[in-house]
């Protein structure tokens, strides 16, 4: 499970229901680095009717203006068409613009019409970073994409099965918009009854060994899950094949380098100041970028320990030590 502004939320990778606020982000990388995009336009996203071609979504017309980009015609079909607007209702592309901040995106209140309408926006936790929540019964704002009917639409996307989430981005200044195209299933729920609790053991293990001073490195943990239990079926233990892990964070100590004396470790950071960098993948790999450039990371060992949420457990892993030199 991860955050975005301390709400769960449900990650492309980590099954995301039909009942479910699920996330999906994009990363803009330019040049082998993160960088923003100079405008962020839309995110369209469309049922899956083709068996995975999404090019029947786009404008495929020889010579358009719009070659490659969702045809305008099929605006009307999208399950949803997420957007950011300022006032007066005038779109706002710019990835640096205030409509663009995290805290935007708040918890659904019926009685509260801007909280609700708060999922219909593109959100930028971090540089070149993006992500939007397909949130249950979301309106958006059909102005927007100049659709002919009423003023708001709902999030159709209520079924199971395969979608498409579309962005449209321009690069630089200058340059004509594109699209990013990218895939993700919505589930009939992430609920499975069995007969038996569930025995599972987790694991992790830190990847790095060392790490130059001054670097921002993105430590990387590996998470392996082995279910125990003999007479549970085959495609349950193979929910754990895909990213289960919830509430995942890091504490860093720095081991004293004479231990003789006075306390052995001073604490880096804590569970809670790790929390909102933390990133995980499809495969439970739980990921964190550590800047050493700064004068409170000397050169020395530290030591790491990951908690996890599997199931009704809470996971520590063993504690592993990295050097910085």
């Amino acid at each position: 499970m991860s955050t975005l502004n301390d709400i769960p939320v449900t990650p492309r990778a980590n099954r995301p229901s039909t009942v479910s606020d699920a996330y999906f982000e994009l990363f803009f990388i330019s040049g082998g680095r993160l960088s923003d995009a100079f405008e962020v336009c839309s995110v369209h996203v469309f049922p899956d009717t083709a068996k995975g071609d999404s090019s029947v979504w786009l404008d495929t017309s020889a010579g358009s203006s719009s070659l490659g980009l969702v045809a305008s015609s099929f605006h009307a079909s999208a399950n949803i068409i997420f957007s950011n607007v300022g006032l007066n209702g005038v779109p706002v592309t710019s990835p640096l613009a205030a409509e663009f901040d995290p805290t935007n995106f708040l918890v659904t209140d019926p009685n509260n019409q801007d909280q609700t309408n708060s999922a219909s926006s593109i959100f930028r936790p971090g540089t070149g970073h993006y992500g939007v929540v397909l949130r249950p019964g979301c309106e958006w704002n059909s102005e927007l994409v100049d659709i002919d009917f009423s003023d708001n639409k709902n999030n159709t996307a209520s079924g199971t099965g395969k979608y498409f989430d579309i962005w449209t981005l321009v690069d630089v200044t200058g340059s004509k918009a594109r699209t990013f195209i990218n895939s993700f299933t919505l589930y009939r729920g992430d609920v499975v009854a069995v007969t038996e609790p569930l025995l599972v053991n987790t694991s992790h293990k830190l990847v790095q060994k060392y790490v130059n001073k001054g670097s921002n490195e993105k430590l990387q943990f590996t998470t392996e899950h082995v279910v125990i239990n003999r007479n549970i079926s085959q495609d349950i233990k193979n929910i754990f094949m895909d990213s289960v892990i919830g509430n995942p964070a890091i504490r860093i100590l720095k081991i004293s380098d004479d231990t003789s004396q006075g306390l052995p470790y001073t604490l880096i950071k804590d569970w809670e100041d790790t929390a909102p960098d933390i990133q995980v993948d499809s495969s439970d790999t739980i990921t964190m970028n550590w800047n050493t450039s700064g004068s409170e990371i000397s050169t020395g060992v530290y030591q790491f320990q990951v908690s996890s949420a599997v199931l009704d457990n809470v996971v520590m892993s063993d504690k592993f030590n990295l050097v910085v030199r």
